[in-house]
């Protein structure tokens, strides 16, 4: 899905962020997912793209 949209010359941001129950579980917690569970991978990814854009 990601390369269909890279081929239409939509703009894409990487990192990419994978798909994760902790983030629903993170909204349900009504918590961020960088406190809820720093060490997890989609965190890291976060902090990555949080990266990457600044």
């Amino acid at each position: 899905m990601v390369q269909e949209l890279i081929d239409e010359g939509l703009p894409v941001l990487q990192p990419y962020l994978r798909s994760s129950v902790r983030i629903r579980e993170s909204h349900e917690q009504s918590m961020p997912m960088i406190f809820l569970d720093p060490s997890h991978t989609l965190t890291q990814e976060f902090v990555a793209l949080h990266d990457a854009l600044a």
